[in-house]
Protein backbone atom coordinates (compact mmCIF):
# COMPACT_ATOMS: atom_id res chain seq x y z
CA UNK A 1 0.00 0.00 0.00
CA UNK A 2 2.86 2.38 0.74
CA UNK A 3 4.24 1.97 -2.79
CA UNK A 4 0.81 2.78 -4.19
CA UNK A 5 0.80 6.02 -2.22
CA UNK A 6 4.34 6.83 -3.35
CA UNK A 7 3.43 6.23 -6.99
CA UNK A 8 1.01 9.19 -6.84
CA UNK A 9 4.09 11.43 -6.68
CA UNK A 10 6.36 9.26 -8.81
CA UNK A 11 4.29 8.85 -11.98
CA UNK A 12 3.71 12.57 -12.68
CA UNK A 13 7.35 13.31 -11.87
CA UNK A 14 8.48 10.57 -14.26
CA UNK A 15 6.17 11.85 -16.97
CA UNK A 16 7.37 15.45 -16.62
CA UNK A 17 11.03 14.43 -16.53
CA UNK A 18 10.59 12.24 -19.61
CA UNK A 19 8.59 14.83 -21.54
CA UNK A 20 10.61 17.95 -20.71
CA UNK A 21 14.01 16.50 -19.84
CA UNK A 22 16.16 13.69 -21.14
CA UNK A 23 14.08 10.50 -21.44
CA UNK A 24 17.12 8.28 -20.89
CA UNK A 25 17.95 9.98 -17.59
CA UNK A 26 14.28 9.87 -16.59
CA UNK A 27 14.21 6.12 -17.26
CA UNK A 28 17.37 5.66 -15.19
CA UNK A 29 15.97 7.61 -12.28
CA UNK A 30 12.71 5.67 -12.61
CA UNK A 31 14.59 2.38 -12.41
CA UNK A 32 16.51 3.71 -9.39
CA UNK A 33 13.16 4.56 -7.75
CA UNK A 34 11.90 1.04 -8.41
CA UNK A 35 15.01 -0.49 -6.85
CA UNK A 36 14.47 1.70 -3.81
CA UNK A 37 10.84 0.61 -3.47
CA UNK A 38 11.78 -3.07 -3.73
CA UNK A 39 14.52 -2.62 -1.13
CA UNK A 40 12.06 -0.74 1.09
CA UNK A 41 9.51 -3.56 0.88
CA UNK A 42 12.06 -6.32 1.51
CA UNK A 43 13.63 -4.55 4.47
CA UNK A 44 10.24 -3.64 5.91
CA UNK A 45 9.21 -7.30 5.77
CA UNK A 46 12.40 -8.39 7.54
CA UNK A 47 12.76 -5.61 10.11
CA UNK A 48 10.72 -2.44 9.97
CA UNK A 49 13.52 -0.41 11.57
CA UNK A 50 15.85 -1.05 8.59
CA UNK A 51 13.59 0.27 5.83
CA UNK A 52 15.34 3.64 5.82
CA UNK A 53 17.84 2.73 3.09
CA UNK A 54 15.07 2.00 0.61
CA UNK A 55 13.29 5.19 1.57
CA UNK A 56 16.41 7.28 1.00
CA UNK A 57 16.97 5.73 -2.44
CA UNK A 58 13.33 6.38 -3.32
CA UNK A 59 13.55 9.96 -2.09
CA UNK A 60 16.73 10.67 -4.06
CA UNK A 61 15.29 9.25 -7.27
CA UNK A 62 12.06 11.19 -6.86
CA UNK A 63 13.97 14.38 -6.13
CA UNK A 64 16.11 13.88 -9.23
CA UNK A 65 13.00 13.39 -11.36
CA UNK A 66 11.39 16.52 -9.94
CA UNK A 67 14.52 18.59 -10.53
CA UNK A 68 14.89 17.28 -14.07
CA UNK A 69 11.22 17.92 -14.86
CA UNK A 70 11.25 21.36 -13.26
CA UNK A 71 14.41 22.34 -15.09
CA UNK A 72 12.97 21.16 -18.40
CA UNK A 73 9.72 23.06 -17.86
CA UNK A 74 11.64 26.22 -16.91
CA UNK A 75 13.77 25.95 -20.06
CA UNK A 76 10.68 25.43 -22.20
CA UNK A 77 8.95 28.45 -20.68
CA UNK A 78 11.98 30.69 -21.08
CA UNK A 79 12.47 29.62 -24.69
CA UNK A 80 8.90 30.53 -25.61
Amino acid sequence: MNTLEASVMFLPALWLAGAYGDPAWAAGFGAFWLVGRVLYAVMHARDAQRRGEGFVITLLALSALLVQGGWGIAKALLAA
